[in-house]
């Protein structure tokens, strides 16, 4: 958005001081083309690098056994985010929000924030990774609840919150969600509890649905 802003009122202002000057106006065009490019600069690492978290993920799933099936970067028709990655397994289904950070990451139930520490230490609010994450599992269960032979079992979707980058530094007091680091997330699956266990047919139907209502 800032970006567009940007275009919009910044290039009529630089046309105008191009037609009618000379040197203010390769100024501000060289001015304007480095915030552009810095800005594109900043999200092309912030996309690389939650890729390469996503991958990692799904390479460390593969410890899994072939009781359970793996969906990744799941997108919606209504545009709204994404699901980095579901698990389907014989325990349950679990919604897998990923993030590569790194520094001091605090959560205080679902508030989230950024610590800096340098010359002057800054802590800076993040939007909440507990809630997206419960978001994300709220979304799979309406999507399953749809299936009626399913639907009197009230199922349960587990979020959970995955750290990947080994330098992160995690100060995590009573999270809403289960928060891990990625060595921690094949075990967790695996020694989940759960009162229902599904057939390999119940993991396939909810893995269908899933698949049809994403684009």
């Amino acid at each position: 958005m800032a970006l567009v802003i940007l275009f919009l009122f910044g290039l009529p202002v630089v046309l105008f001081l191009f037609f009618t000057g000379g040197f203010l106006a390769w100024v501000l065009l060289v001015f304007i083309l480095m915030i552009i490019g810095g800005y594109l600069l900043y999200n092309w690492s912030s996309y690389h690098q939650g890729y390469r978290g996503e991958e990692l993920v799904t390479r460390v799933l593969s410890c899994l056994d072939d009781r359970y099936y793996l969906i990744n970067d799941v997108k919606f028709s209504d545009g709204y985010g994404n699901i980095d990655h579901i698990v389907l397994g014989p325990n349950g289904v679990f919604v897998i929000e990923t993030k590569n950070y790194v520094g001091q990451i605090i959560c205080y139930g679902d508030e989230w924030s950024r610590r800096y520490v340098g010359r002057r230490t800054s802590t800076y609010p993040l939007k909440s990774l507990s809630k997206q994450a419960k978001r994300n599992a709220i979304r799979i269960k309406c999507l399953i609840d749809t299936i009626q032979s399913l639907k009197p079992l009230n199922i349960w979707v587990d979020a959970l919150l995955v750290f990947v980058n080994p330098n992160v530094n995690l100060h995590i007091n009573s999270p809403t969600v289960p928060v891990l680091k990625i060595d921690e997330l094949c075990n967790y699956i695996r020694n989940k509890k759960s009162k229902i266990i599904f057939s390999p047919q119940e993991l396939e139907s909810i893995g269908n649905v899933i698949l049809n209502h994403a684009r």
